[in-house]
């Protein structure tokens, strides 16, 4: 198994950070597109819903690859036993990164906007 940095059992404070940015944004509009719908507010609705299950399952995949990964070195070289204690960290962290990243980018995104 490549060498990685040991897993952080505390959580992504950049991407609670990030959601706190978000939320009020996207409860605006989601406010505004009551009285006022437009394409805009629309495409944002439409990634809020879309973006959640996307995350979710890329998370799964990559979680799947690293057990495979992990059974991989086990069963074939063995060293893999020194790393298995982290493993459930391990495993939190690949599930948690995609949602950590669309967050993040959501924080970017809507940072740019001049308008809700």
């Amino acid at each position: 198994m490549p060498a990685r940095r040991p897993a952080s059992p505390m959580p992504s404070y950049a991407a609670a950070l990030a959601a706190s940015q978000v939320m009020p944004w996207r409860l605006a509009m989601l406010g505004l597109m009551a009285f006022d719908p437009n394409a805009g507010r629309r495409r944002e609705a439409t990634r809020m819903v879309v973006e959640k299950p996307a995350a979710a399952m890329l998370g799964l995949l990559e979680a799947q690859a690293l057990m495979t990964r992990t059974w991989f070195d086990l069963w074939t070289s063995g060293t893999g036993w020194a790393g298995l204690p982290l493993l459930p960290l391990r495993l939190a962290e690949a599930v948690a990164a995609p949602g950590d990243r669309a967050v993040k980018a959501n924080a970017r995104r809507l940072k740019r906007r001049r308008r809700i």
